[in-house]
C-alpha cells in the first residue's frame, strides 16, 4: 500500500472494541488543556491522529454527540444543545453529560458491530454524525485488504461520485463504489475518486479549519462557459445538503393569513427591543399619552399619519418586530386599540396587551429592510422574505388544511451564503452602506407621502450578520461588544458563511470596496491578529469583518484579465483558475462527431490565434447529450454562441476567424456587384456559414465539417 498503515494498526491497537465497550467520558473526549498536554482520546484519535485515513475536519465538534469544550463557560442550552462548564452535547442523548455519554457510547460501539456482521444498512439508521459514523466503519471493518467501506466520509461527495440521489443511503454509495475496487488498495482507489470529483466540483472551497486563512478571499477565473459560477454554487449547495442543524421535524405553528400584520420598530438601533420582549404589551414609541386618543387626536407633525395609524390596531392582528434587516419577534394582539386601557405605569407611550408567538434569540435576516418604522407589513419584498424565513423556523402564514407546510430538509438547511453580481453601476453605497430614498405610502393622507432619505445597509452587511449568527452571536452589534477573545474563539469555530460576488471584475471594485478593502485581509479579520474596527461613514457605526466570512468571486477573463483588476484586490485574494476541461463532455450515443475532440482542437487554434483566455468552456457542450438531435443542437450552439463569441473576439480580423474554423465555415467570396463602374475591381468578402444539413448527404457533410476540426 502507497499510504502507511502502522497508525491505522496502532490504533486499533489502542482502542479495541472492548475497551470501547467500557471507555469513560475522560477517556472519549479531553481537551489538551484539560489533559495536562499530551491527548489520546478515542475522538482525537479519530479526527487528528488518523486524518491520512480521511479527514472530518471541520464543522461542529457536536458530531462527537458530546465533547469536551475548552471554554469553560456555561453557555445558555438552547436549540437542542445542552452545554456545562465541561461539555456541550446534543439534548436528544440525555439531560446529563453522563447519560448523554452512555448513549453516545453505545451508539459507537452499534457501529462497530455493525459493520464487523458486514451490516452496513444498520449504520444508515444509527443516530451518529454522517461523517464520524463512517470513519468509525471504516476503521473497525473487518479486513482492510477486502474492504466494504471506503475512507469517504462526506455523504454529498460520496452520493455525487457514486452517482446516486441526494437521498440515497450511504451503505448503498458504499457498496457501489467497492463493487470497482479491482486490486487496488482502499486508500489509493478513495484518492483517485476524490481527486476526479474535486477536478469535476471545484472542492477549492473548503471549511476546514487548517484552509480557512488561505481560502478566507478567493476568485475564480477563466474563460466564458467554464462552469465558474456553477461550481461555486453547486459546492455551497453541497454544504447546505449536509449542515447539520437541530430543528423538532414535527412542531409547526399556522399564523393566520387573513389578519393584519403590522411591522414595529423597536426604536432606533432596536434598543426597545430588550424592555419589549420582557413584557406583554407592544406599542409605537412615537405615540405619546399626550395626543390622547388617537382615533381623534389632532396630531401636526411629521409622524403624524404613522402614530395614528396605531390606532387601527385590532385584536387579532399580528406585531412582526423588525429592526433593520432582523426580525427578533412576533406577537397577537388580545384586544383592539383603546385609548382607555393603553396607558400603563411600564411605558412612556401607549401599548395594546399582546401574546407573544416567539421571541428569538438569534434574530431571522430578512432580505430587504423596512421602509416605515410603524406600518402595515404585506406586500413587497420584505413581505415575502417576511413569510418565507417565518417558515423555515416553522412559523407558517397559512390555513394547516390548505396547504404543505416548509419539508424538514427545507427546514434544517441553514442558508450559508449570498449572492451577488457587479456592474459598471453598481456602488458603495448598494454594497455595504448608502443613504436610499424612501416615499411614505399612507393612502388617507397623501400629503404625509415626501419623499425621503434613509440609511440602508446593503448585501455585504447583510452577509457579515449572517456570519456572526453562525458564531451564535445575535448580530454583529454583539460581537462587537464581546471580548476579543471571545471573539477569537468563536469565529475559528463557528461554520463559514460566504459571499459569492459574480463578475467580480465588472465593477470597480476600489469605489464598491471603499476604505473597507483593508478589512477583508485575514489578520484584519474580528478575532485575528491584527483586527479592526472602523466607523461606517454614513451610520456612523463601528464595523468589522467576522473570520468566518469567506469572500468567493468570479471573472471571466475574456471580459478583462487578472492582470488588469485593480492591485489592491489583486493582493488581498488568491485567484483559482477554471479553464476548459473536455472530460466534463458527455458524448452521446451514436453521434459521430467527438465532442471532446473537437473542443480540444477549436481550443487549441484559439489559443494559437488569441491566448487562453479567450478558449471556449466545456459548458456550452455539456447539454448536447440531453438533445433529441446532437447535430443539430451542435450546430445551434456554433452559431448562436461560438462564432458570434468570436467574431467580437476577432471584430475586424475575418481571415483569423479562418484559421481557426476552417474553410468549411469561413470563406471568401467574390462581389460580383461593380459598385463603382464597370472599371470597378471586383471585391472578395469573407462569409461565415454553419453547416447544419437536418437529413440525407447534406447531414454527413454537416458532420464531416465538424469532424475536420480536429481530424
Amino acid at each position: 500500500m502507497s499510504l502507511d498503515m502502522r497508525m491505522y494498526n496502532d490504533f486499533l491497537a489502542k482502542w479495541p472494541i472492548d475497551r470501547v465497550r467500557h471507555m469513560t467520558l475522560e477517556e472519549y473526549s479531553r481537551t489538551k488543556k484539560k489533559s495536562g498536554g499530551e491527548i489520546d482520546t478515542f475522538t482525537y484519535w479519530l479526527e487528528a491522529k488518523l486524518q491520512d485515513y480521511g479527514s472530518i475536519w471541520g464543522g461542529s465538534s457536536f458530531k462527537f454527540g458530546i465533547y469536551s469544550r475548552n471554554d469553560e463557560e456555561i453557555k445558555e442550552s438552547k436549540q437542542g444543545r445542552r452545554y456545562n462548564a465541561e461539555y456541550a452535547w446534543y439534548e436528544k442523548y440525555g439531560k446529563a453529560e453522563n447519560e448523554a455519554f452512555v448513549r453516545v457510547r453505545g451508539l459507537v460501539v452499534s457501529v462497530i458491530e455493525a459493520v464487523r456482521k458486514g451490516d452496513l444498512a444498520a449504520i444508515d439508521g444509527i443516530d451518529l454524525g454522517d461523517v464520524y459514523k463512517w470513519k468509525i466503519a471504516f476503521h473497525y471493518q473487518n479486513d482492510i485488504e477486502r474492504p466494504v467501506v471506503l475512507n469517504i466520509y462526506d455523504p454529498v461527495w460520496l452520493r455525487s461520485i457514486a452517482g446516486l440521489g441526494k437521498s440515497a443511503q450511504i451503505s448503498a454509495c458504499h457498496k457501489k463504489l467497492i463493487a470497482g475496487i479491482g486490486n487496488k488498495a482502499v486508500t489509493d482507489y478513495a484518492e483517485t475518486l476524490l481527486n476526479s470529483y474535486q477536478k469535476r466540483n471545484a472542492a477549492e472551497i473548503s471549511d476546514s479549519r487548517e484552509n480557512r486563512m488561505e481560502n478566507i478571499n478567493t476568485i475564480y477565473y477563466g474563460p466564458p462557459g467554464t462552469g465558474k459560477t456553477y461550481k461555486v454554487l453547486g459546492i455551497l449547495k453541497h454544504l447546505t445538503e449536509s449542515a447539520e442543524v437541530a430543528t423538532d421535524s414535527t412542531k409547526l405553528t399556522w399564523l393566520d393569513p387573513s389578519a393584519t400584520y403590522w411591522h414595529l420598530a423597536p426604536g432606533q438601533g432596536g434598543y426597545l427591543w430588550n424592555t419589549l420582549k420582557a413584557g406583554n404589551r407592544l406599542g409605537y414609541e412615537w405615540c405619546s399619552y399626550e395626543y390622547g386618543d388617537l382615533k381623534t387626536a389632532n396630531i401636526n407633525n411629521e409622524h403624524r399619519s404613522i402614530i395614528k395609524r396605531f390606532s387601527k390596531v385590532r385584536k387579532g392582528d399580528y406585531f412582526v418586530v423588525i429592526s433593520g434587516f432582523q426580525l427578533l419577534g412576533i406577537a397577537r394582539s388580545k384586544q383592539d386599540y383603546d385609548y382607555g386601557n393603553a396607558i400603563t405605569e411600564d411605558y412612556d407611550f401607549q401599548t395594546v396587551e399582546v401574546d407573544w408567538i416567539a421571541r428569538f434569540d438569534m434574530p431571522i435576516i430578512l432580505n430587504s429592510t423596512q421602509t416605515m418604522t410603524f406600518c402595515n407589513l404585506k406586500g413587497g419584498s420584505r413581505w415575502e422574505s417576511t413569510v418565507k424565513e417565518l417558515a423555515v423556523r416553522g412559523y407558517v402564514i397559512g390555513v394547516k388544511d390548505d396547504q404543505v407546510g416548509p419539508t424538514l430538509s427545507e427546514r434544517r438547511a441553514r442558508k450559508n451564503h449570498l449572492f451577488v453580481t457587479f456592474h459598471q453601476s453598481y456602488s458603495y453605497e448598494d454594497f455595504i452602506q448608502g443613504i436610499k430614498p424612501v416615499m411614505g405610502d399612507d393612502e388617507e393622507d397623501p400629503e404625509d407621502n415626501a419623499l425621503r432619505y434613509r440609511i440602508e445597509p446593503g448585501i455585504f452587511l447583510q452577509a457579515c450578520e449572517y456570519a456572526c449568527q453562525n458564531a451564535e452571536y445575535p448580530s454583529l452589534r454583539d460581537a462587537l461588544a464581546d471580548s476579543r477573545n471571545e471573539r477569537k474563539r468563536r469565529f475559528a469555530d463557528a461554520p463559514p458563511f460566504y459571499l459569492v460576488i459574480d463578475e467580480i471584475n465588472r465593477g470597480n471594485v476600489a469605489n464598491i470596496f471603499g476604505e473597507l478593502i483593508t478589512l477583508v485581509e485575514s489578520d484584519k479579520r474580528l478575532g485575528n491578529e491584527n483586527e479592526t474596527i472602523v466607523s461606517l461613514p454614513y451610520s456612523k457605526e463601528p464595523f468589522g469583518v467576522p473570520g468566518n466570512l469567506f469572500i468567493i468571486g468570479t471573472m471571466n477573463t475574456a471580459d478583462r484579465s487578472v492582470e488588469a483588476l485593480d492591485s489592491a484586490l489583486r493582493r488581498r485574494f488568491s485567484f483559482i483558475a477554471t479553464y476548459p476541461d473536455s472530460e466534463a463532455i458527455v458524448q452521446p450515443e451514436q453521434f459521430d462527431v467527438d465532442l471532446k475532440k473537437l473542443l480540444d482542437a477549436l481550443n487549441a487554434r484559439i489559443e494559437q490565434v488569441l491566448d487562453l483566455d479567450h478558449t471556449i468552456g466545456h459548458g456550452y457542450f455539456t447539454g448536447i447529450k440531453d438533445a433529441d438531435d446532437p447535430l443539430a443542437a451542435l450546430a445551434e450552439i456554433f452559431r448562436r454562441k461560438i462564432i458570434p463569441q468570436l467574431r467580437e473576439y476577432l471584430y475586424g480580423a475575418p481571415e483569423k476567424l479562418h484559421r481557426i474554423l476552417g474553410p468549411a465555415f469561413v470563406s471568401k467570396v467574390p462581389n460580383v456587384y461593380h459598385l463603382f463602374g464597370d472599371d470597378d475591381e471586383p471585391l472578395e468578402t469573407w462569409t461565415v456559414n454553419v453547416p447544419a444539413a437536418i437529413a440525407g448527404d447534406g447531414r454527413e457533410k454537416a458532420e464531416k465539417a465538424f469532424r475536420l476540426l480536429y481530424e
